[in-house]
């Protein structure tokens, strides 16, 4: 009887073994945003040397936050991530911000909350910088597989902010792609 019990412990014992040890890290995964395979297997702090350096001297998001105050500001935990970045301007009137997080895939939904939730706040309070109204509006937030990235980055020339707020908004979101492109580049 006791080796019957044994077995059979042991057995459920390499059952266990066999399941954990298919990696919830695959190297795909299903965006689940737009059943999309993104590459799951990327460094972070590879995707943002990157995009500051399609950004060059307009990069301005260079105050790296640390993780005490990526909670207290941004609102994402560093316990549901397995890896966090999150930088803004040292000048108060660029509101220049970056952030690139892969969460961990049981908290996926928490982190694109607190991401989504601290954008949706800086556009409500934009009134604080008027001058930084359509820049914040084209904003965005990404989500690629476990990642989620927020965008508000780069200049436009004057002769555009000349041409009104359409103009200007356009031209941001495309300041905007510059970092997309990059993130795409690795994800996609």
């Amino acid at each position: 009887m006791r080796r019957r019990v044994i077995a059979l412990l042991l057995g459920s014992i390499m059952v266990l073994l066999a399941a954990c040890g298919k990696s919830d890290n695959n190297d795909n995964a299903n965006d689940a945003e737009n059943g999309e395979t993104v590459t799951n297997n990327v460094e972070i702090e590879d995707i943002v040397r990157d995009v500051e350096t399609a950004y060059g001297e307009e990069f301005v998001a260079t105050n790296v936050l640390d993780n005490q105050t990526i909670k207290e500001l941004m609102g994402i935990d560093p316990d549901w991530c397995e890896e966090l970045y999150a930088s803004n301007s040292m000048i108060g009137m660029h509101k220049d911000t970056f952030i690139a997080v892969k969460a961990k895939p049981e908290d996926l939904e928490k982190v694109k909350d607190a991401v989504t939730a601290y954008r949706e706040n800086m556009v409500a309070d934009t009134m604080q910088y008027p001058m930084n109204v359509e820049k914040i509006q084209a904003s965005r937030v990404d989500v690629y597989g476990n990642y989620v990235f927020f965008t508000l980055l780069g200049f436009i020339p004057n002769e555009v902010e000349e041409q009104g707020e359409d103009k200007i908004l356009a031209a941001y979101q495309e300041q905007n792609q510059k970092a997309v492109d990059v993130i795409e580049g690795y994800l996609k």
